[in-house]
């Protein structure tokens, strides 16, 4: 019991790092080279490359040179110093570089702007990404950080946005899944089981979210 408990809080970990991995149309000029700190940013997450990591926090760092108010970039540049920080060996490395990244991805939600709004990436206003990628690494790092009720809060209100009504449901599985996370760790149960619920309801496929959410829905 110990052991699946484990291996579904490090599945759990892994699909939050990896939803992260998205891109933006808030600069045409910036597409090619946000799509390339993607790359590097994707690579990072499935092989755990601290090459990938330096080159994509480099990508980044540049794109906001050209636009320092792209909040999207702010929110990848801040992930990216998380998987920095997961990378790193020594643990006052580990925190300073998570820190860093998490106030930059605080920093990104005042960021948002108009353009976010009317921007969509796979079917999603850019500001709902920008929202929710914020949402889930705060509710996902461990509690020292104290960051849960942070990101518990973003979450809720990601999911209780009318505009997601008008979406493909596959597109924002992952988004009920995480604020369903949030609200069990919190110890919100009949939230969190509420949530598990809705996931098993906007998707019928079998990935990662679908199943370990009909897991918990049997636990909870």
């Amino acid at each position: 019991m110990l052991l699946r408990s484990n291996l579904s809080k490090i599945l759990i970990f892994i699909l939050a790092v990896k939803s992260l991995a998205i891109v933006s149309n808030h600069v045409q000029a910036d597409d090619a080279l946000l799509q390339k700190g993607y790359d590097h940013y994707l690579a990072s997450t499935d092989e755990g490359s601290s090459k990938d990591t330096k080159k994509a926090i480099q990508i980044f760092e540049a794109v906001l040179e050209q636009d320092p108010s792209n909040a999207f970039a702010t929110v990848m540049l801040g992930a990216s110093y998380a998987l920095k920080g997961r990378d790193a060996l020594m643990p006052w490395k580990k925190m300073k570089f998570a820190e860093n990244g998490m106030e930059l991805m605080s920093k990104a939600q005042n960021m948002i702007d108009e353009d976010d709004y009317n921007s969509t990436f796979e079917h999603l206003p850019v500001y709902i990404q920008v929202k929710s990628q914020a949402g889930i690494v705060f509710s996902s790092v461990p509690k020292m950080f104290n960051r849960l009720e942070d990101g518990r809060n973003l979450l809720e209100e990601v999911v209780s946005d009318p505009i997601l009504n008008t979406v493909p449901p596959q597109s924002i599985t992952h988004i009920f899944f995480y604020a369903a996370v949030a609200a069990e760790k919190d110890g919100d149960f009949p939230r969190a089981k509420e949530l598990y619920g809705k996931v098993t309801e906007l998707d019928n496929t079998e990935n990662e979210f679908v199943v370990i959410a009909q897991q918990k829905l049997s636990n909870i």
